[in-house]
């Protein structure tokens, strides 16, 4: 038979174990609702204010939101592969970090960015030297990952993609 002390400690850490699930929950909507309500405004102003802005925006807002859900399917796979093949940082190879920590995450942002490139956007001159480029600094960067390279051998891979984009036209034009 169970003892009156056991019983109150039963109902103690059930009571505890509840508090811990809700209070999880709370903080959650506590942040949400705020979020909700943002975008609901922000929404009806966009929708009010700039009606011939909505077409263009989607068609910008869409790609956007296909990469971010393409990054969120393959950064873990990158992860797994990453985990595999033990491409991580070790803690005492790096202060920063305390656990393994694999790496290859860049190869999920650009695999996204390709696919994305090559359904959502016209196949012009300066959208191939845009691929070109950055699949240069894609395999430099999946390379760094498996095996340090020198900083001249990155500067002159991003030399070599800067030059591409500036051969085809490119220029940043909405800074002085």
């Amino acid at each position: 038979m169970s003892s009156p002390n056991q019983s109150s400690e039963s109902k103690l850490n059930r009571a505890i174990f509840f508090h811990k699930i809700t209070a999880g929950h709370l903080h959650f909507f506590i942040y949400l609702i705020p979020l909700a309500v943002f975008i609901a405004v922000l929404n009806y102003y966009i929708l009010t204010r700039y009606k011939n802005l909505v077409p263009t925006l989607l068609e910008n807002i869409l790609p956007a939101v296909f990469t971010f859900i393409l990054m969120l399917v393959l950064t873990p796979l990158c992860i797994k592969v990453a985990r595999h093949f033990r491409i991580q940082v070790n803690h005492k190879d790096h202060k920063k970090h305390y656990a393994p920590t694999p790496l290859l995450g860049g190869l999920a942002v650009y695999v996204s960015f390709v696919i994305v490139a090559l359904f959502h956007q016209p196949w012009t001159p300066q959208m191939q030297a845009i691929v070109m480029a950055s699949s240069i600094i894609a395999v430099m960067g999946t390379i760094d990952d498996i095996r340090p390279l020198s900083s001249i051998v990155r500067l002159l891979g991003q030399l070599i993609a800067a030059g591409i984009v500036m051969n085809a036209g490119l220029k940043i034009t909405f800074m002085p």
